[in-house]
């Protein structure tokens, strides 16, 4: 059974990700986590202490995931291919980036878990492109760099479009879209 604090966390990391911050209240959490007011103030200061330990966790989760991935002994472009096809709810959207658009994001402390989640993804994916540069399996004309940010985009393009479209494959499609891209950059002579 989980002690009162995980639970609150637990309760926000769920809300952040259906709700956003600025949509989600104390209460909500209280009421999703069963836990009393008395309990919250003695874990957390108030709602961005919370969220911010919410956030550090969900970051913590989701870099744990790519880094498993990542690491695995298969060639760069399966690796990709394994992080971008990997099951989302592309309705839901991201269990991190989602929040990124609330007004409040622009508080420095709760920018703080995303920056370093988002951060640490950029690096892994660019570390795989320069690997894939240096055995001549990418064009050396690409920059590992902006091929990363491209990465990243595509799957918080896809969340984007699947709930502008009302359709949980359109992350799927765009996905798929950039691994065929891939394959393709995979093929030129360098």
């Amino acid at each position: 059974m989980k002690d009162t604090r995980s639970q609150l966390i637990s309760s926000m990391k769920e809300l952040l990700w259906e709700r956003g911050y600025d949509a989600t209240s104390p209460n909500q959490v209280l009421e999703r986590s069963g836990a009393g007011k008395g309990s919250f103030y003695h874990h957390f200061s108030g709602k961005q202490e919370l969220a911010i330990a919410a956030m550090d966790e969900r970051a913590n989760e989701l870099i744990a995931e790519f880094e498993l991935i990542f690491h695995s002994d298969q060639h760069w472009l399966d690796k990709l291919e394994n992080y971008l096809l990997q099951p989302r709810d592309g309705l839901k959207g991201c269990r991190i980036g989602r929040i990124a658009q609330d007004p409040s994001m622009d508080e420095l402390l709760l920018r703080v878990p995303l920056k370093r989640y988002f951060s640490q993804l950029q690096q892994a994916i660019e570390q795989l492109l320069n690997q894939a540069k240096d055995k001549g399996e990418l064009p050396e004309s690409i920059c590992a760099h902006t091929l990363s940010c491209t990465v990243i985009s595509t799957v918080q393009g896809g969340f984007v479009m699947s709930r502008a479209l009302y359709d949980p494959d359109c992350i799927n499609m765009a996905c798929q879209g950039l691994i065929d891209l891939l394959r393709t950059l995979s093929t030129l002579k360098t």
